[in-house]
């Protein structure tokens, strides 16, 4: 279409704000290909000054003006109050169009206030980088599914056994830091760091290592199993695709 033929007949330069992500779209969505990686603002907003947000909005607020987000909210407060979603938003909303047509321009701005100020090394090599590592996040990770779920379940299951004998041993929960820090205490064990908020014990892997007490040990192993099985064997399950492959966000 209209889209592919601009695309083929451009043979300047293109600029993005998540050039890394709107490559793999026009990739994956229209079997668009750029002949040479597309500029960048969010990598060069982050090599600027990687403390402070790279977001489209949060950056044109703070280097354009302090309105140019001003269009992002009036197309949130009219989604929140028709109840839309990015899926359902009416194609014809001039606020929606409004939207679209304001972020190439604040992108294009953007462009011109920092290209030319970014260390130039720094910036060509993130932005060679680019379209490699959009190349590994649709590729993504081969998984074995059935080893994941065995050993996940494995390791859910050493949590409930674990679990119960720390209750029926100890008579407190291994995830309940103020329950374990009173068991502890009243057993004479000296604790001395306090949690950031100073509402509690610190009782995190550092410490639990140096406590000499018997329910130190299986607190810590029945943690350490948890966040394995929580943080990766139920991603893995859920977030496989139809190929058992894992497909990560790399965040540049």
């Amino acid at each position: 279409g209209l889209v592919k033929e601009v695309f083929n007949r451009w043979d300047g330069e293109w600029v993005g704000h998540h050039s890394k992500f709107d490559q793999s779209f026009c990739l994956l969505h229209a079997a668009i290909t750029f002949s040479t990686p597309p500029h960048c603002t969010m990598l060069a907003a982050r090599i600027d000054d990687s403390q402070a947000s790279a977001g489209l909005k949060n950056l044109s607020d703070r280097l354009i003006s302090s309105d140019a987000s001003l269009g992002q909210k009036a197309l949130k407060n009219a989604m929140d109050v028709n109840n839309w979603s990015w899926g359902d938003v009416p194609l014809e909303y001039p606020v929606y169009w409004g939207y679209g047509a304001l972020d190439a321009v604040l992108t294009a701005r953007i462009a011109d206030l920092l290209l030319p100020r970014v260390p130039a090394e720094a910036y060509e090599i993130e932005r060679a980088c680019s379209p490699i590592l959009g190349r590994m996040e649709r590729r993504g990770m081969r998984i074995d599914r059935d080893y994941a779920a065995t050993v996940g379940g494995r390791l859910a299951d050493f949590v409930a056994t674990e679990t119960t004998s720390v209750i029926e041993t100890w008579g407190v929960r291994p995830g309940s830091n103020q329950a374990v820090a009173k068991r502890l205490l009243d057993d004479g064990v000296d604790l001395t760091e306090r949690t950031d908020s100073g509402n509690g014990w610190k009782l995190d892997k550092e410490v639990l290592e140096d406590i000499q007490h018997p329910l130190a040990a299986p607190v810590l192993q029945i943690r350490q199993a948890q966040k394995i099985v929580s943080t990766y064997f139920v991603n893995l399950q859920t977030d496989l695709d139809a190929n058992d492959r894992v497909h990560a966000s790399i965040n540049q």
